[in-house]
C-alpha cells in the first residue's frame, strides 16, 4: 500500500510508520514481553502474536509485514534465551499453520467480500509456504534442542487429548500420514507442519463442509466437542466449541503437565483466601473455556461466529436463583480476561477491523449451557437472553439436555421470548439477525437413539437361548449398533425367528440412525 504512493513521501513515511509498530507490537507479543498476556497460559502469547499478523492485517499490509517479521525474528533469535527461542518458535508454527489453512486464510487475508482484487493469490501463498518452511528449518538447524522439546510436547499433546473417547482426528491422521510417507510426522518442524496442511487442505470432509456453508449450499455450522484443540479445529473449519465439568476435567487428565500449574495457582490462592471447593472448581472451568474461546477469538471479533459452550453446575440446574445470579458474575469475569487480548489484536489495525469487530469487543464468546430439565430451565433461558441481570448484559445461551422434540421446541421459545424482550428494551439489533453466532438449541437425539439401541440389543439377548447368549453377549463392545457383525451372525437371526421375532439388523439400524435426523429437521423447520 504505502509502495504505491511513491508521489506522496509523507504518506509513505506514515504508513511505514505504522507497519514498523505492527511489526514492534507483534514481536513483543511473541516473545512473552506484553504484560497484557501473562495472565494468560504459556504459549497463548504466540498463537495471539499470529492472530495478530494472520487474521487482523490487510493482505497490503500483510505483503510488507511479513518478510520483515520473518527477518527480525532471524536476527533476534540467536541472541535470546532459550524460553524465548521457544516462543518465536511456537509462534512461527501457529503462523505456518494457519498459511497452511485454506480456512483460516478464508477468514481474512483471502476474503473478497472484504479486500477485493488484493486477496493473496494462489502463487503468493505457495510462496509465503514455503519461506515458512525454511525459517523453521534454519530455527531448527540453530537450536535444535529446543526444537526437539517442542515436538516431543506436541507429539503427547496430539497422542493424549480425548483418550477416555479414544476419538481423536489429529491423532488419527498423524499415525496415517506416518504410515504412507514412512516419516515421523514429530520429527522435525517441517514434517510437523507439512503433515497437518495435508489435513487442512480443500477436499477434506470437514473443509469441505466450511467452505459449502460460505458457498450457500448449506446452513450447517460444526463445533468441536472438547474444550482442547479448538485451534486446530478451527483450521478445518470448526465456527465453535462446546466444554462440560466432564470434558474440563479430562483435558486435565490427559494433559497434566498444561493444566496442573493452573490446578497449583488455584489451589494456592484457595488456600491462601480461604476461599471454597466451588470457587476452585468455578474458576478452572474458567480457564479451560478461555482456553478454547481464544482458539476462535478471531472469527467471533471478525465474523461473530467462535461461541464456546459454558456449562454452569449441573448439580444446580434446578436452583433458579445460583443460576441468575452466577452466570452474570462468571460472564463478567471472562470478559475481563478477553479484553487484553483484543486490545493487542485491534492495536494499530486497520479501520476495517474495528468496523467489523464492533460491538463484540471485550465481549466474552462463550454461550452458557442450560439443562432443560423443566421450567426452571426454560425461564432461565428466557431471562439470560432476555439480559435480565445487574449488568443488563445478554446471556447467549446453548439448551442442552434436549433429547425429544417437545424439549428443543420449547427450548426454541423460551430464546425467543427472552430475544424479543432484550431487542424491545435495548432497541438493538440481535445477533441472530446480523450472524449466526447467537443462542442455540443442542438436538441430544443422539443420546435418545444410544438409549433405543441400548433397549433394544438389551431384547435381543435376553431372547436368545444359552450357550448362544453368552457368547454374543461377550463379543458385543459397549457402544454397538444394531448391525454390528455379532448381530448379523446368522444363528442369531435364526434362533430370534425360530421365537417369532424378525430381526433385520441393517435395516434397524438405519431406522434408528433416522430418527435424530428426522426430529432435528422438524426442529429446524419448526424454529
Amino acid at each position: 500500500m504505502a509502495r504505491k504512493k511513491r508521489s506522496n513521501p509523507s504518506s509513505v513515511f506514515v504508513a511505514t510508520e505504522r507497519i514498523q509498530r505492527l511489526l514492534e507490537n507483534i514481536l513483543k507479543v511473541a516473545s512473552g514481553d506484553d504484560k497484557r498476556t501473562w495472565h494468560l497460559m504459556d504459549g497463548d502469547d504466540a498463537r495471539i502474536a499470529a492472530y495478530k499478523l494472520v487474521f487482523f492485517t490487510t493482505p497490503n499490509e500483510y505483503r510488507e509485514l511479513a518478510p520483515n517479521v520473518r527477518e527480525e525474528i532471524k536476527r533476534r533469535f540467536t541472541s535470546v534465551d532459550k524460553p524465548k527461542r521457544k516462543r518465536y518458535m511456537q509462534f512461527v508454527l501457529s503462523w505456518a499453520d494457519s498459511i497452511h489453512s485454506p480456512v483460516d486464510l478464508d477468514h481474512n487475508l483471502c476474503r473478497a467480500e472484504w479486500h477485493g482484487e488484493s486477496i493473496l493469490s494462489d502463487g503468493e501463498i505457495e510462496a509465503e509456504k514455503e519461506q515458512l518452511i525454511e525459517l523453521l528449518k534454519w530455527m531448527q538447524e540453530t537450536d535444535n534442542q529446543t526444537a526437539t522439546e517442542l515436538l516431543d510436547y506436541l507429539r503427547y499433546y496430539t497422542f493424549n487429548v480425548n483418550s477416555a473417547k479414544g476419538e481423536n482426528l489429529f491423532r488419527a491422521w498423524a499415525i496415517r500420514w506416518q504410515e504412507e510417507k514412512g516419516e515421523d510426522p514429530f520429527g522435525t518442524l517441517e514434517n510437523y507442519i507439512r503433515h497437518r496442511a495435508e489435513l487442512f487442505k480443500r477436499g477434506n470432509y470437514y473443509v469441505e463442509q466450511y467452505f459449502a456453508r460460505r458457498a450457500g449450499k448449506t446452513i450447517t455450522q460444526f463445533f468441536n466437542d472438547y474444550s482442547e484443540q479448538a485451534d486446530d479445529c478451527r483450521k478445518l473449519g470448526s465456527l465453535g466449541g462446546t466444554t462440560n465439568p466432564v470434558i474440563a476435567t479430562l483435558g486435565e487428565d490427559d494433559i497434566p503437565c498444561k493444566w496442573a500449574p493452573v490446578r497449583r495457582r488455584i489451589a494456592e490462592r484457595q488456600i491462601k483466601e480461604g476461599l471454597d471447593d466451588e470457587w476452585a472448581g468455578t474458576t478452572f472451568t474458567e480457564e479451560v473455556v478461555v482456553n478454547a474461546m481464544l482458539g476462535q477469538r478471531p472469527v467471533f471479533l471478525l465474523e461473530g461466529l467462535g461461541r464456546v459452550a459454558f456449562q454452569l453446575r449441573t448439580d444446580k440446574h434446578d436452583d433458579i436463583d445460583y443460576l441468575l445470579n452466577e452466570a452474570p458474575e462468571i460472564y463478567m469475569r471472562l470478559c475481563e480476561r478477553l479484553k487484553p487480548v483484543d486490545e493487542i489484536l485491534l492495536e494499530d489495525a486497520d479501520e476495517l477491523y474495528h468496523k467489523l469487530s464492533e460491538g463484540r469487543v471485550g465481549h466474552s464468546n462463550n454461550h452458557f449451557k442450560v439443562s432443560v430439565t423443566g421450567p426452571v430451565g426454560l425461564k432461565v433461558l428466557r431471562e439470560f437472553n432476555a439480559g435480565n441481570n445487574k449488568y443488563g448484559i445478554r446471556l447467549y445461551t446453548n439448551a442442552t439436555v434436549t433429547h425429544d422434540l417437545s424439549q428443543i421446541v420449547a427450548s426454541v421459545d423460551a430464546e425467543i421470548e427472552g430475544m424479543i424482550e432484550y431487542q424491545r428494551k435495548t432497541g438493538q439489533k440481535l445477533a441472530e439477525e446480523v450472524t449466526e453466532g447467537g443462542s442455540v438449541v443442542t438436538s441430544m437425539m443422539g443420546r435418545y437413539l444410544d438409549a433405543m439401541r441400548h433397549e433394544r440389543i438389551e431384547f435381543i439377548l435376553q431372547s436368545l437361548d444359552e450357550p448362544l447368549r453368552s457368547e454374543v453377549k461377550a463379543k458385543l463392545k459397549k457402544d454397538a449398533r444394531l448391525n454390528d457383525p455379532v448381530l448379523k451372525d446368522e444363528r442369531v437371526i435364526q434362533a430370534l425367528r425360530a421365537k417369532g421375532i424378525e430381526f433385520d439388523p441393517d435395516a434397524e439400524e438405519r431406522a434408528v440412525m433416522d430418527l435424530p435426523t428426522l426430529i432435528t429437521k422438524m426442529a429446524v423447520i419448526y424454529a
